[in-house]
């Protein structure tokens, strides 16, 4: 529960910054069983403080919040869910982010620690199973990676910018792909890493974001990485209809948008 809440503050200011906005605070409604079980006890005592740890490393306070308790059925509790919403400010709209990409813009994945399956979507969807710890996280590494994002936007570098979280590098990537109609040409994944390959495309970790640039851009931002010590991948490039991922993924853009668009028809009729 404690690296559960730190993960939502996280990824609610990263979203932001995707934007170009600068996080400024956060709500929260906080979800759990009966307070009075110890268990219950322990989810919520750790959950909040895992929130409040998060806000101070990232300097965002909470500013309005509800709690839902004693939510249970026969018993069981439900799963400790801490939800976080987060606002910002967009100092100029003329500069702003958008997960539409462009042909031949450079795929660049920035910051991350190495993806784990733990408590990932792709290990509860595909293999049924709701086990392992979460991802670790570096909160420093994190402010790092929203800043250098934020500043990429701010100066024109960057007009493409989605948060890597549930599901994965694949699941971002096919989400940019739907959305700007085009897809891409990645290389093998993992490059030259001792790694399984479908943790490496499905697996999970804190503070990715994947961002396109412009071809002419991209030494100002990897300079800019530089400077502010944020480890970078360049992946591949936009271009065609496919979404292409070495030899492990090749899914054409409309099948891979009519698997989205019909997934809860799919779940409801099961």
């Amino acid at each position: 529960p404690y690296l559960g809440a730190r993960h939502a503050v996280a990824e609610a200011t990263r979203n932001l910054s995707c934007t170009g906005a600068r996080p400024l605070a956060i709500t929260n409604c906080l979800n759990f069983g009966s307070p009075q079980k110890p268990e219950g006890y322990f989810q919520l005592q750790q959950a909040v403080r895992g929130m409040a740890d998060a806000c101070r490393a990232l300097d965002v306070p909470v500013v309005s919040g509800n709690v839902s308790l004693y939510n249970e059925t026969g018993g069981r509790p439900i799963m400790p869910t801490p939800m976080v919403g987060a606002v910002g400010v967009l100092d100029s709209v003329a500069h702003h982010g958008t997960m539409l990409w462009h042909n031949f813009d450079r795929i660049v994945l920035v910051g991350g620690q190495p993806p784990t399956i733990g408590g990932s979507e792709y290990l509860a969807v595909m293999h049924e199973m709701s086990r392992g710890a979460p991802p670790p996280l570096d909160c420093d590494l994190e402010r790092r990676v929203q800043a250098v994002v934020r500043t990429g936007i701010s100066s024109g570098w960057i007009t493409t910018a989605h948060d890597c979280a549930e599901g994965g590098l694949v699941v971002a990537l096919a989400e940019m792909a739907i959305l700007s109609d085009l897809g891409m040409v990645l290389g093998e994944l993992p490059p030259g890493e001792n790694r399984r390959t479908d943790e490496s495309l499905f697996g999970e970790a804190a503070s990715r974001i994947i961002v396109a640039i412009a071809p002419e851009m991209i030494e100002r931002f990897t300079t800019e990485c530089e400077r502010q010590n944020v480890p970078r991948l360049e992946l591949g490039q936009v271009e065609g209809g496919t979404i292409q991922i070495g030899s492990a993924i090749s899914v054409p853009v409309e099948e891979a948008r009519s698997a989205f668009e019909f997934a809860l028809a799919v779940v409801i009729s099961r």
